[in-house]
């Protein structure tokens, strides 16, 4: 019995020294959104005998379709029913693009080899996609910064570039767009690496040498942290770029045994 309560007094001491990454400003007033636009990434890879991972562009797309459902139900019961667009499906974004992955479909094994991003999925014109893309490995930094009070200050006050949605006027028909709504924007990522550890290390290693240039500073040192799941989201406002909600996890919410996509958007602003 003693054994047990030193054993839960020490989870319970680690939980609370442990980081924490589920942020919204305390002092903001409730948040009127009328349009919530969801860029969502999800990119799985298994390790290989050779020196190349290998990816499932079958695989990829069956878990994006499940985790894109469960985003939107979770989202609706936070009141945002009617107010969601997926304004990008994307696989791979933020990775070297010169890191080549064996490429599968339908478990059989293509003979090219396939180039990050591996699929780019969305509504809008190049130019806004391109934003997005921009916005989104931006969104990494921040999502990832732990909260405290040494990072209370600078999450309140750091802005993300609000992303211009106006589409070309031959793109209008494909894009309905009331220039009066409240905008918000939300990155999500899910990265879901299954690589041996001997792999990861040499992974970290060799990209962390890459040039920043490349890659907008999203190398696959930095997307990876030591081979490991993990999953992301930030949520800003499209008028004034404030962060309004940002959380991290190191794991897979998509296979979380307690409900992990629910967990995740616990603390996420409901609607007022």
């Amino acid at each position: 019995m003693i054994q047990r309560i030193l054993l839960l007094a020490m989870v319970l001491v680690i939980s609370a020294c442990a980081p924490k990454y589920s942020y919204r400003p305390a002092d903001r007033p409730p948040i009127n959104i009328d349009r919530l636009l969801v860029v969502l990434d999800f990119t799985q890879f298994v390790d290989d005998v050779g020196e190349v991972f290998d990816y499932s562009m079958t695989d990829n797309r069956k878990r994006m379709e499940v985790l894109q459902s469960d985003i939107t139900r979770v989202l609706q019961d936070k009141g945002y029913s009617g107010q969601i667009e997926f304004a990008m499906l994307a696989s791979g974004l933020g990775f070297n693009p010169e890191w080549g992955f064996e490429h599968y479909q339908n478990n059989e094994l293509l003979n090219d080899l396939i180039y990050p991003p591996f699929y780019i999925h969305s509504p809008f014109s190049v130019d806004v996609q391109d934003e997005l893309i921009r916005s989104y490995i931006d969104a990494q930094r921040i999502a990832t910064t732990s909260v405290s009070e040494d990072t209370q200050s600078y999450l309140k006050r750091v802005r993300l570039t609000p992303i211009n949605l106006t589409p070309p006027s031959d793109d209008m028909r494909s894009v309905k767009f009331d220039f009066y709504e409240s905008v918000a924007v939300m990155h999500v990522r899910v990265l879901v690496p299954r690589v041996s550890f001997v792999k990861a290390m040499g992974m970290s290693v060799v990209t962390a040498g890459l040039t920043l240039g490349a890659t907008s500073g999203a190398y696959i040192g930095v997307a990876v942290p030591m081979g490991r799941p993990h999953s992301t989201a930030l949520l800003f406002s499209n008028e004034s770029g404030e962060v309004l909600w940002k959380n991290f996890t190191l794991g897979d919410i998509t296979r979380s045994s307690d409900n992990g996509v629910n967990q995740f958007f616990k603390d996420f602003p409901a609607k007022p």
